[in-house]
């Protein structure tokens, strides 16, 4: 599947996906087996971001081999 967004529209998905998985999983000290779909949905998202012109939005922690989100995105909730 291919899916073409706009710079705009990938920073809006890139907000949705973060918010969203963010409610699946706050109220979760540890993410359960069930919700890990949607956690590694958001890391393939954010993989994208510096392609796409949203480095801002998120960052990479080599030692953990994660994407994280920068504070700016964090501010969207």
């Amino acid at each position: 599947m291919k899916l073409e967004l706009s710079q705009q529209e990938y920073r809006l998905l890139l907000e949705m996906v973060y918010l969203g998985n963010w409610v699946i999983g706050a109220d979760e000290p540890e993410l359960p087996a069930e919700k890990l779909p949607y956690a590694k949905l958001e890391q393939k998202v954010f993989a994208l971001a510096q392609e796409a012109g949203c480095a801002d939005l998120v960052e990479y922690a080599p030692e953990h081999r994660t994407y994280f989100p920068t504070r700016r995105l964090e501010a969207v909730s």
